[in-house]
């Protein structure tokens, strides 16, 4: 706006639109914040122009004020409102402007003060006879009807149907559907996962209620396990059933907090020995648990922003309290862009188990490896170790604690670990050619290189001088108890590279890790 002859010009034509802005006259300087190619950058230009006159480029609303006569064509940036000049001082009788009946701005309604005093007075003089005219219906017009009370009807929001391999069961199939109706207040998800050998199975059922700021959530759950080894006389089927109850309080879009309660029972019969009654352990479930996820996905496997994930389980046994345990686990991964489309992913995670008969964490192996499965067997490596008397119904509790690539399932063990991850993810297709790509294959192809490093103790932890890794106390009371330490180092670590793309529908990852 030029103060002098009261004319309103456009000076820049930027395509990105500008965040925020500073201006110098007196050394002819522009600054200003804009987006370009999705990242937020700061432009300065030096000998601005601050009197050129541009053509603004024609955007879609300038294109709509033109088709509603609201912009002059001789000058589009001009509203042709405002082409009088602005006075200094605006009249009083000017404020109010008079009635129109030939012209209505619909995107700003004026009603005349004196015309709405006459129809409110109207209507207070002759209330019960004033009888306004009623227009003759046509065929054009419409019955408007309702509004009707709503009706949930659901339809089916994903499916998923996927290869998985368990690390103690082997190969099998996961099928998963959810179903949510129009405003998403109500959801229902199932899903089973079947081993081919038609003994070992997964399946699950859910609903939630999401009308409210608390969201309700109803979920069963059931493993099995079945174990065969005829060379050797064993053939056990191990399963447990839960049934929860969660209430879900969300703070932000990104953090929330849930409590779970419910009840789990594990069970372990011999089929060898179907005469004696089968082993039953009833607990009592409870979960308190804080997320954290303010990620943007950029695209497959590329992400960018903080997860974070705590819980406490504690479950207390209802038949026998010698079998109570509970569980701590924290799971903080960060996704760091470094340049274009290139990202940094690291993740720290600490897992423990305590109580009157903990479980064990396996540290060791990656999720869903066609190449390995670990040794579930009569005199197998603790804590997948089967008895033929007792068996091992911790098997349905104790967890594999992976990504630690490079090594075997169950490396090590213990009630406690901790592991880190560092990867670099380079989609080397996207960051070398900008244009859009319609392979699937080449758009997700990725390029890693990663390092991953960790321990799991019982007792003595890594860090400490004297650890579970490099100490062994050997007691032969009343002759002698000896301590003896090794050199052993009490982590496992490794490095490598890999490569990540989707392939027929399914997303495949191929590492090679010392």
């Amino acid at each position: 706006l030029d103060l002098r002859d009261k004319v309103i010009s456009q000076v820049s034509n930027q395509i990105q639109g500008i965040k925020k802005y500073g201006a110098s006259a007196q050394t002819q300087s522009f600054v200003f914040r804009a987006f370009e190619k999705r990242k937020e950058k700061i432009f300065l230009k030096k000998n601005f122009d601050f009197y050129a006159k541009k053509e603004g480029i024609e955007t879609a609303r300038i294109e709509y004020l033109k088709q509603r006569g609201l912009l002059t064509e001789e000058n589009p940036q001009e509203d042709s409102l405002q082409k009088d000049s602005i006075p200094n001082q605006i009249p009083k009788d000017t404020l109010t402007k008079p009635y129109d009946p030939n012209y209505i701005n619909t995107d700003d309604y004026e009603f005349d003060p004196q015309i709405v005093k006459e129809i409110k007075e109207l209507y207070k003089d002759k209330r019960n006879e004033l009888v306004l005219p009623q227009k003759k219906k046509d065929k054009k017009d419409i019955d408007i009807k309702g509004a009707y009370p709503y009706e949930p009807q659901f339809t089916t929001e994903s499916s998923v149907t996927t290869p998985i391999v368990d690390p103690i069961r082997g190969f099998g199939l996961l099928f998963e559907v959810e179903l949510s109706d129009l405003l998403e207040n109500h959801k229902m998800k199932g899903g089973v996962f079947g081993i081919f050998d038609l003994r070992s199975s997964n399946y699950f059922a859910e609903y939630q209620y999401l009308k409210n700021r608390v969201d309700w959530t109803i979920r069963y759950d059931r493993k099995s396990i079945y174990v065969n080894q005829p060379n050797v006389g064993v053939a056990q089927r191990y399963a447990s059933n839960r049934f929860s109850v969660m209430a879900a309080y969300p703070f932000t879009n990104s953090a929330r907090v849930s409590l779970t309660g419910g009840y789990l029972d594990r069970r372990y019969v011999d089929m060898f020995q179907l005469l004696t009654f089968p082993q039953y352990t009833n607990y009592f479930y409870s979960k308190a648990e804080f997320s954290y996820d303010n990620t943007i996905p950029k695209g497959l496997n590329m992400v960018e922003g903080t997860r974070i994930k705590a819980y406490y389980e504690f479950m207390p046994s209802l038949s026998n309290p010698e079998e109570s345990f509970d569980k701590i686990l924290v799971d903080i991964r960060n996704y760091q862009s470094i340049s274009k489309e290139i990202v940094f992913a690291t993740r720290l995670s600490f897992g423990r188990f305590g109580g009157k008969s903990p479980k064990r964490y396996m540290l060791g192996g990656v999720d869903n490896n066609f190449g390995e499965t670990a040794n579930l067997a009569v005199g197998g490596a603790e804590p997948l170790d089967i008895s033929q008397e007792y068996g091992n119904p911790d098997i349905l509790f104790h967890e594999f604690a992976t990504n630690l690539r490079g090594f075997s399932y169950n490396k090590l063990s213990g009630k406690s670990f901790v592991l880190f991850n560092a990867e670099i993810r380079v989609p080397i297709v996207k960051y070398l050619f900008q244009n859009s790509i319609s392979s699937n294959f080449f758009k997700n192809l990725q390029f890693t290189g990663f390092g991953d490093i960790g321990s799991a103790w019982n007792t003595a932890a890594p860090w400490e001088r004297q650890n579970d890794i490099n100490t062994t106390i050997i007691d032969t009371q009343p002759s002698f108890v000896a301590t003896v330490n090794n050199f052993k180092s009490p982590w496992l670590a490794s490095y490598g590279f890999g490569a990540r793309t989707l392939f027929l529908g399914y997303y495949l990852k191929l590492d090679a890790a010392w």
